[in-house]
């Protein structure tokens, strides 16, 4: 009964715990925690908990980092567990608060990647490129070394849909 939610409705607790069982009960044993926002659940901890108690490693957590607190990074070490985070910056010069359309969302993200790298969690980084922030990628790259990210994945914006209505810029080509 799980799938027959709706694209709005969250999965119960119960029903988060219930797909746990399962993925462990057919032997997975990685798992990387996606969302929308994955730390928005108030039942997140027991969630990681349930992974756990099943032999499933969290390899991954992908988030926005607004709510990659002291208090969770704590959380997570305190189970023994250092999963990376995974966290999008569209870039410096206040593009990502740009893309993203949220005021402070650069510093934000920043601040996330000085915590995990403050308490020892791996970060790496996804940029969303485009014409507009493509010629910042070296700097956001050097900042993103800064910042204590090993990695740093671009996906090409697509010039389709919300990206064409609103007339937000032109995408780049597979050769760019």
């Amino acid at each position: 009964g799980v799938c027959k939610k709706s694209h709005t409705e969250m999965l119960t607790e119960d029903e988060m715990i219930d797909v746990v069982k399962a993925a462990a009960s057919l032997g997975i044993t990685k798992v990387r925690i996606t969302g929308g926002e994955p730390l928005v659940r108030r039942d997140f901890l027991e969630i990681v908990d349930a992974l756990l108690a099943g032999g499933i490693t969290i390899t991954t957590i992908y988030s926005n980092g607004r709510l990659v607190t002291d208090s969770l990074l704590d959380e997570l070490a305190s189970r023994g567990i250092h999963p990376e985070f995974n966290m999008s910056y569209d870039g410096v010069d206040g593009w990502h608060d740009w893309l993203r359309g949220i005021p402070d969302a650069g510093k934000i993200v920043e601040d996330a990647f000085l915590r995990c790298r403050e308490k020892g969690f791996p970060t790496g980084a996804e940029m969303c490129i485009h014409r507009g922030n493509m010629h910042l990628l070296r700097e956001t790259v050097n900042r993103l070394k800064e910042l204590g990210a090993k990695s740093l994945k671009t996906n090409p914006i697509s010039n389709v849909g919300a990206w064409k209505e609103g007339g937000y810029g032109e995408s780049i080509t597979i050769k760019e």
